[in-house]
């Protein structure tokens, strides 16, 4: 947790500059004793340090518990019981900076692990409070909508066979009067559509292979497309319904948007720094591995929002 490791690097940072019997020193006093936060409230004390009100709120964000826009009340059991855990921490931290025991070269490197990762943390928050914006999750939003506005759906059912004759034989029983989709249940060898009667459900374009989805645009509604063949076999197709694609609310897709910008924005300013980085890798095992790609929302146009993202 954040809160844990910022304490943690707090108590091992400045233990390293407290004597062994000594918690307050005259110009370095540990977790800011003799600093005064203007407009925060001082709500504890352990041993001439301060905990403030900030700081339970903080803590209860971390947790979980409290929103970004939410005050905690003094008065609730949320406040007392994180206040407890804070005032567990302090003791334990002003008891380790009485002890040394940040001086062992163990201690140390822990300190300037911890102290890395929380400078990391410090970088990607500042570049999520710059890009991962209200403004910016409605500009993906509408960019979305637009895309889908001009990408209609058909809706398809399918038959593959093996052979030409044999799809000639499907075409001559459907010809017949024969259902669609039983003969899809018997004849297909398409095992993701057989078992559905040969249903595609509704898809754009670029959902099928081109073959596909060019056989189901060409084609008129209720019709049959001309028999085609892909690596997989022979292909009867009926285009069964056309829709435009139904429109998600703003408040459907907000959190899966905000997930999106917020995996981009941390890709991105990775790829940034490591290509401004001088990088040597000195074992031969230690090769880069394919970044994982953040959740992508049906057809987002990614490059239609991106130019317009926050400086």
């Amino acid at each position: 947790m954040l809160l844990k490791r910022s304490v943690l690097f707090t108590v091992l940072f400045l233990g390293a500059m407290s004597c062994q019997k000594r918690i307050i020193a005259d110009q370095e006093a540990p977790f800011g004793a003799k600093l005064v936060r203007l407009g925060d409230v001082e709500v504890a004390a352990v041993d001439g340090t301060s905990i403030y009100l900030s700081d339970v709120e903080q803590a209860a964000r971390v947790k979980g518990e409290l929103t970004a826009a939410q005050k905690i009340d003094p008065d609730t059991a949320l406040f007392k019981s994180t206040l407890r855990e804070l005032i567990d921490q302090r003791v334990l931290a002003l008891a380790a900076i009485k002890e040394s025991l940040d001086q062992s070269e163990t201690a140390k490197r822990r300190r300037a692990a911890v102290l890395e990762q929380l400078y990391g943390r410090y970088v990607i928050e500042n570049e999520l409070k710059l890009n991962v914006t209200d403004e910016a999750v409605k500009r993906l939003f509408e960019a979305q909508k637009k895309l889908n506005s001009r990408s209609p759906e058909r809706r398809a059912r399918l038959i593959v066979v093996a052979s030409q004759e044999d799809a000639d034989a499907v075409l001559e029983r459907l010809q017949a009067g024969e259902d669609f989709g039983v003969l899809a249940g018997i004849l297909s060898i398409d095992e993701a559509t057989r078992h559905k009667n040969g249903d595609l459900g509704f898809f754009s374009k670029e959902m099928l292979a081109r073959p596909v989805a060019k056989a189901a645009f060409e084609t008129a509604v209720n019709s049959l497309a001309p028999v085609f063949e892909t690596e997989v076999g022979f292909h009867i197709l009926e285009v069964t319904g056309q829709r435009r694609p139904p429109q998600r609310q703003f408040e459907d897709m907000e959190a899966e948007l905000r997930e999106f910008l917020t995996f981009e924005t941390i890709n991105n300013k990775i790829k940034a720094l490591r290509q401004q980085s001088e990088i040597r890798l000195n074992v031969a095992s230690a090769v880069d591995r394919p970044q994982t790609e953040p959740p992508v929302p049906e057809t987002l146009p990614i490059d239609d929002v991106s130019s317009n993202a926050p400086e």
